[in-house]
């Protein structure tokens, strides 16, 4: 059986930077949207960019989100892929390069400093 989660998936970035992906299960969609709510109301004052959210459900497992103000650490690129109506992460695919996905992408091509558990 597959166990499925509650993801948050925050996009923030673009421009000449790539996109970063915030990637954070939480309990349920409203906690999600809330979340979020909040996020989106402090970026601004942290000069991030918001680009969108996404509150799915997906079987992919993340690392930890580390609140950090300047992430550290390795950089993961992936390409993920939602199913029509972006309810559902359907798949997560690894690059070496954000340059590597967005040539190949099927989806939405991000950064992240959380490695892909399962």
């Amino acid at each position: 059986m597959i166990n499925e989660i509650i993801l948050m998936i925050i996009l923030t970035g673009g421009g000449d930077a790539p996109v970063d992906a915030s990637l954070i299960e939480v309990e349920s969609v409203v906690e999600c949207e809330d979340r979020a709510a909040r996020a989106k109301a402090v970026f601004p004052q942290a000069g991030i960019t918001y680009i969108s959210h996404h509150c799915v459900t997906s079987s992919a497992e993340f690392e930890y989100f580390p609140h950090n103000d300047a992430p550290t650490g390795p950089q993961y690129f992936y390409d993920l892929r939602f199913n029509e109506d972006k309810t559902m992460l359907t798949d997560v695919v690894t690059y070496p390069s954000m340059a590597a996905c967005n040539e190949s992408a099927k989806g939405t091509c991000v950064l992240t400093y959380q490695k892909w558990i399962k």
